[in-house]
């Protein structure tokens, strides 16, 4: 199939229009679910818009900001029970979303967050998510991609790569394209995407 041109968006964006968006050429939107153990506070608002319009919802991403395995597997559960309450089905893919903001925000509750916490704490967030049946998936920028992921962690889900200079430099099934997108419906900039052949993304985690 051909490649789909999409976005991704949470509350940040504030209200939106979604039959405008979708009238704009927007084939999907991956929504954010929450963080730590908290809802989008548009979640839920945005999973029906979506549907009212008929704009696909391949995935959700969870911005993480545990400092310990237990802590992401209780925010992997927190996730869970947002998207049944949300009526997503189970072909819905769960990214994990480990960032700078949350080695600043581990560092400011006294834990050093690196590789190796990068690592298990995303193996342990998803693990939670496979075990619900649910395909999992990992975002990260090149830095990250490079430096703070093993990389046979990342070979065993679906891989969502934020990079802006032009085609992606690492195989993946979603590549973010840009952060200051323009997109009727939506005020302010929003972050494009483009979704690879979805027919090769159903790849369970192992």
């Amino acid at each position: 199939m051909a490649n789909k041109n999409g976005i991704d968006i949470s509350e940040h964006q504030g209200s939106v229009n979604f039959k405008k968006v979708k009238n704009a050429g927007v084939d999907f939107a991956i929504l954010r679910e929450g963080y730590r153990q908290s809802v989008d506070d548009r979640f839920f608002e945005y999973v029906k818009g979506c549907k009212e319009n008929n704009i696909d919802i391949p995935a959700v991403y969870h911005f993480m900001y545990c400092i310990s395995e237990d802590e992401a597997r209780a925010e992997a559960r927190s996730c869970i029970r947002n998207i049944e309450r949300a009526g997503l089905p189970k072909t819905i893919i769960v990214f994990s979303d480990f960032e700078y903001d949350t080695v600043k925000k581990g560092k400011a509750r006294g834990r050093n967050l690196g590789r190796s916490e990068c690592t298990k704490f995303t193996a342990a967030f998803l693990d939670e998510i496979h075990k619900a049946d649910y395909f999992t998936g990992i975002y990260s920028n090149i830095d990250y991609y490079k430096n703070m992921y093993d990389k046979d962690l990342i070979g065993n889900h679906i891989f969502w790569l934020a990079d802006y200079t032009g085609a992606p430099d690492y195989e993946c099934i979603f590549q973010k394209t840009g952060s200051k997108g323009k997109v009727s419906g939506i005020s302010g900039d929003v972050d494009m995407d483009i979704w690879y052949d979805a027919n090769k993304n159903k790849k369970e985690s192992t």
